[in-house]
């Protein structure tokens, strides 16, 4: 989640789409395993909807996988 976090704030060096992609399965994971997947699948919503560019390009690269 903080890799998320971070990316979307505009961190990171090279972001890929393959980082944003780990980051997610990561995320997600992890939230599956602590029974968390709707509360944090709504995070990872609202930090792409920041309307920064590093935002929307996780957006995109997420685009029907944050369904």
């Amino acid at each position: 989640m903080a890799a998320l976090r971070w990316i979307c704030e505009g961190y990171g060096y090279e972001i890929i789409s393959l980082d944003i992609l780990d980051a997610y399965r990561y995320t997600m994971e992890a939230a599956e395993n602590a029974g968390k997947r709707p509360e944090t699948l709504e995070r990872i919503l609202r930090l792409a909807a920041a309307g920064t560019p590093s935002a929307r390009f996780v957006a995109d690269v997420l685009g029907n996988e944050m369904t």
